[in-house]
């Protein structure tokens, strides 16, 4: 009975971390990530260590997706995760936030700190040589982030990095921008 018991736990516990990878990326999920910024929130309040949030978007994916296909898409989507995830710190944490929408929560990094990580991860991805079927296929992101403010909830502090990143993206795609 007790065999039984721990194989039921561990398929329980199996079950549910798929549930908060996504498939594609092999990162973490919005699930995951809405899971993260609970806890981060929490701890936030506790100790009052900052953090920051950071909102990625592909820069013209919708063009990649026309000019090379879904499957160029797809790897292109696979190649900036990968970028991301082998490139932040070990305490970081990267999630697909849904399309081409990703989202980082930097733990103990306030918004100069995001500022110096954003642009070096902006900048890898800007300087990856990715090709489709031979053929080079050019590929930047930009972002929006904010530092966590007393009182905020996850909520208005994804509103205020997502605001920055469109402002990232009136500038002309391919840079980071801080929120106000």
């Amino acid at each position: 009975m007790e065999e039984e018991a721990l194989e039921l736990k561990e398929q329980i516990e199996k079950e549910r971390q798929q549930t908060l990878c996504d498939v594609l990326t092999e990162i973490p999920n919005r699930l995951a990530y809405d899971e993260r910024l609970t806890l981060e929130l929490a701890n936030y309040r506790r100790k009052h260590d900052p953090f920051t949030l950071v909102v990625w978007d592909i820069d013209l994916f919708k063009k990649v997706n026309d000019n090379y296909g879904h499957a160029a898409g797809d790897q292109v989507l696979k190649l900036v995760a990968s970028i991301l995830n082998k490139n932040m710190r070990e305490t970081d944490f990267i999630a697909r936030y849904g399309g081409e929408e990703f989202v980082s929560i930097l733990p103990s990094t306030d918004i100069n700190g995001a500022q110096l990580i954003t642009d070096k991860l902006r900048e890898l991805i800007a300087s990856s040589k990715f090709h489709f079927r031979e053929e080079a296929v050019n590929v930047t992101v930009s972002s929006g982030f904010a530092e966590v403010k007393d009182n905020e909830e996850g909520e208005d502090l994804f509103i205020r990095a997502d605001k920055a990143l469109y402002k990232a993206k009136e500038n002309g795609r391919n840079n980071c921008q801080a929120a106000i």
